[in-house]
């Protein structure tokens, strides 16, 4: 359903905490979420997407038990939701991306971002947010022989 990702912005419920298993590249995540920004941090194939999808999989409005759409509905309606943000913000020039990533962590929203590591390493120290580092990803073993052929 969401393999094309046409669209770089989502709306799901807020979230603490996710382990995730086995899914696309990633054999085991504990990821842990701060109320505010959270900019999940890492080089390309090495599961920031991967991320993305599962919590929109996760928390697809059409698997939802009833009582998890109403409370939905209502955070939506109060505005206190999350906001899943992937591979928009490195469109931004460095300039715009510090500007909106202060904006998003001044604001009263839980927000997941995605952003590759060069970027990242660009505007480090300039912005508050907790970052996920997908070093501490286990990555599916013919991911890892993968990375290690291309270097």
């Amino acid at each position: 359903k969401f393999d094309k990702m046409e669209e770089e912005i989502f709306e799901i419920p807020r979230i603490e905490r996710e382990i995730i298993e086995d899914t696309g590249v990633i054999k085991e995540a504990d990821i842990k979420f701060s109320k505010g920004l959270n900019i999940i941090v890492g080089i390309n194939g090495s599961g920031k997407t991967t991320v993305i999808k599962y919590l929109l999989n996760r928390y697809d409005l059409n698997t939802m038990s009833c009582g998890e759409r109403i409370m939905f509905n209502l955070q939506r309606a109060l505005k206190n939701t999350a906001l899943l943000i992937d591979n928009g913000l490195n469109r931004l020039s460095d300039e715009n991306l510090i500007k909106i990533l202060k904006e998003m962590s001044n604001s009263k929203r839980q927000v997941i971002a995605t952003l590759h590591f060069s970027r990242f390493k660009r505007i480090s120290g300039k912005v508050k947010a907790n970052i996920i580092n997908t070093k501490k990803f286990k990555l599916n073993r013919q991911h890892e022989k993968k990375k290690k052929n291309n270097k």
